[in-house]
């Protein structure tokens, strides 16, 4: 996965092509609604005892892991479709000049990964424990990026605990996705979880068991997991307004001490979540100011003021 290029041209040309088909942002979402498919998680993304792979290519020879996860849960909203309708947002804020000339990966190329989850005990309630995580792949281009979104299921489902299973994500980020831009040239990717709701206290060895078809030996604290997944990934959590815990305090005391404080960000403005990504990774690659990076993408920029580079 990843060998193709984003094409402006190309993500017109399909959303277009999509809209007059009659094509929905979620396919697989819209006939599980409407009863035409199994309410289930598609094969392709199912999280059970599989490996990510982010690798450079002939056309890529030097790739930049961007990892996006989603909570799928009824508290987000419409965030997770906002976000992902926006994904032009994205790839042409990493790769299209700015009115100064410059972009903001100089010599390497965005490979995005857009992955979502949701309340294991929820889902066991409901029958369908496989979809606390929905892993995509690590895609370049335009078309590839638009047609994983079809096979997405927004479950909607969460417990009323206030938690959700980020850590399983992490856990799945730490162990399971493999990185030329780390074991090539020891360089830290991108983890971003856009979420209202903080991360169970520990995985447990039950969702490591039925999610990702993996024993624990012992149970791994949600803290042992982020502290170690921040050597190999700048981590930042978005808690966008538009869902139901925006602007709680004990959410903010949660996520502050999993990521720093500089690497949590409460967002008012939703439709801007891929403008604060771009943003985030632009600030910590030390290509611009906050000022700069503020003004090219019409973002606040003390939402990055914060944020420290952090030699990879």
């Amino acid at each position: 996965m990843g060998y193709t290029s984003y094409s402006k041209v190309d993500y017109g040309s399909t959303m277009r092509s999509r809209s007059l088909d009659g094509i929905k942002t979620f396919a697989l979402h819209d006939d599980i609604i409407a009863g035409k498919a199994v309410a289930a998680v598609h094969a392709n993304k199912s999280a059970k005892s599989v490996t990510r792979e982010c690798r450079d290519s002939d056309a890529h020879p030097s790739t930049l892991p961007v990892a996006i996860w989603l909570d799928f849960t009824g508290s987000m909203q419409k965030v997770p479709e906002i976000l992902l309708k926006s994904l032009h947002d994205l790839m042409a804020g990493f790769l299209e000049a700015k009115a100064s000339g410059r972009t903001y990966l100089n010599d390497t190329y965005p490979s995005v990964m857009l992955s979502g989850f949701d309340d294991y005990n929820a889902l066991q309630w409901g029958g369908q424990a496989a979809a606390t995580l929905q892993i995509g792949q690590f895609e370049t281009g335009a078309i590839e990026l638009i047609a994983g979104m079809d096979e997405f299921w927004l479950t909607g489902n969460g417990g009323g605990t206030n938690q959700e299973q980020s850590e399983a994500a992490a856990y799945f980020m730490l162990h399971c996705v493999e990185t030329d831009h780390w074991d090539k040239r020891g360089g830290k990717g991108y983890l971003f979880i856009v979420t209202d709701e903080a991360p169970y206290d520990r995985l447990s060895s039950k969702v490591a068991s039925e999610v990702l078809g993996i024993t624990l030996q012992e149970e791994p604290t949600s803290d042992q997991i982020f502290a170690e997944l921040q050597d190999r990934y700048h981590v930042c959590c978005i808690t966008p307004k538009m869902t139901s815990n925006f602007g709680a305090s004990w959410l903010q005391s949660r996520w502050r001490k999993l990521v720093g404080p500089q690497n949590y960000i409460e967002l008012d403005d939703p439709s801007k979540i891929c403008s604060q990504i771009v943003g985030f990774v632009a600030s910590c690659e030390g290509v611009a100011t906050s000022d700069e990076i503020a003004q090219d993408l019409g973002i606040d920029a003390s939402t990055l003021a914060m944020v420290r580079p952090d030699a990879n």
